[in-house]
């Protein structure tokens, strides 16, 4: 790992990765479906640019299984440089998210994109956005809704 010291907020959000399955574990989670469970459970951060977003999906995609989501590829050489990316985390584009949900119910469509996505979604103990605030408000809901791990808004 290239990163040496983490800020008091990102080692919070590492915390509260760490105790997520226990936090959701608990009476109050039990009779809710896994888009309440996320929705109630996420994390959202949103600090000024230059805080460390992205060297917070870095740690996090170092340290777990994570599907990384990132706006480009200059952002996602960007998270690279940051930390080495674990072999069982994978990237998705915003854009191929994007794609699918407007493919969805298109019928010209050969497969099943959002299948796939959740597919890359399934195993995944978190799926975290950096520049999350460019993420439209349903693209937002679908990675609640098809996540089975923690999900982590950043930026």
């Amino acid at each position: 790992m290239i990163v040496t010291q983490l800020q008091a907020w990102q080692i919070v959000v590492q915390d509260f990765i760490n105790g997520h399955d226990e936090f959701v574990g608990g009476e109050e989670f039990q009779s809710l479906s896994d888009y309440d469970i996320n929705k109630h459970s996420c994390i959202t951060i949103a600090l000024p640019k230059g805080s460390g977003h992205t060297t917070m999906a870095a740690v996090i995609a170092s340290t777990y299984p994570t599907a990384v989501i990132y706006s480009d590829l200059e952002h996602l050489e960007e998270i690279r440089r940051a930390a080495d990316i674990c072999s069982e985390s994978c990237a998705i584009s915003v854009y191929e998210l994007y794609y699918a949900i407007m493919t969805r119910n298109d019928p010209q469509q050969p497969t099943n994109n959002i299948e796939k996505l959740s597919q890359k979604l399934k195993d995944k103990k978190v799926v975290v956005v950096d520049q999350a605030s460019l993420l439209l408000p349903g693209i937002r809901d679908w990675l609640l809704y098809a996540s089975k791990g923690i999900v982590v808004f950043l930026g």
